[in-house]
């Protein structure tokens, strides 16, 4: 068990290959877990990482884990809690290489001041900088967050989709009970969410807005908007999407006691 006040507890950083992470409690630090393939503004990738049974928690001041820059991510039965910002953030900067192949399967966030889990990609301009995509997110657990269970995005600004957030899969898992969506899709491209629970949130339990090419199926989305910013409330809301599609799904606005809530 790591903890201290400030900095990170684990800091893994340039062009690093065939990491293995197993069996590590890391709290009380700044962002507990840091890998970055770059190093400053050198571009690089962090290759072939794996995280197992690992938790991070009680940051002062930043994230559970944050991850940029990195290609062939595996994350498995891990928790991230009660951390000052997102229990998980996937990203890739604007002037350095993206992150892909990263895969997070079994995971629980909960009790975060931001977003459970939290992937993006800044704008970039050029396409030799690098954009996060294929990211599996599999059998999750994401809880009484502040933000949403999932926020998928890229920042704010530009307006060429190649540089969206692409290729998401979200199989399975429950995402209830946060401050704002179950699942938020945003400024994002080919996203696959099949199966999983989203219910009890506060806003949404999926909002979709300004993405393209999304796929939703046999979702369970009961009793959400218990403190609504829609308005009227919704189960779905969904906003300048294009080729969006829906199928065999549940979307139910009655209490969940009422309802059977899908592993």
């Amino acid at each position: 068990s790591l903890s201290a006040s400030s900095v990170s507890g684990i800091k893994i950083i340039g062009e690093s290959y065939n990491v293995k992470l197993e069996r590590l409690d890391v709290s009380g630090f700044s962002t507990n877990f840091f890998l970055d393939g770059a190093e400053g503004a050198v571009a690089g990738k962090l290759k072939r990482c794996s995280l197992t049974q690992c938790s991070g928690h009680d940051t002062h001041a930043g994230y559970g884990i944050r991850v940029q820059n990195t290609a062939s991510l595996l994350m498995q039965d891990c928790n991230f809690y009660s951390n000052t910002l997102d229990g998980i953030k996937l990203r890739a900067l604007n002037t350095l290489s993206g992150g892909y192949e990263l895969t997070i399967d079994g995971l629980e966030c909960y009790s975060n001041d931001g977003a459970g889990i939290y992937c993006k990609t800044d704008i970039t301009l050029s396409p030799t900088l690098g954009v996060t995509r294929n990211i599996s997110i599999v059998n999750c657990v994401s809880h009484n967050n502040s933000g949403d269970g999932i926020q998928l995005t890229r920042n704010s600004g530009g307006t060429n989709t190649d540089y969206l957030l692409a290729n998401v899969q979200v199989l399975g898992g429950r995402y209830y009970s946060n401050g704002a969506n179950g699942l938020s899709v945003g400024r994002s491209r080919n996203v696959n969410v099949t199966g999983g629970s989203f219910y009890n949130n506060d806003n949404v339990g999926i909002s979709v807005v300004q993405a393209i090419d999304v796929n939703i199926g046999n979702v369970f989305i009961v009793h959400n908007c218990i403190n609504p910013t829609a308005n009227p409330p919704v189960g779905v809301s969904i906003s300048q999407a294009v080729r969006f599609n829906m199928s065999n799904s549940n979307i139910n606005g009655s209490d969940c006691d009422t309802c059977i809530i899908q592993p």
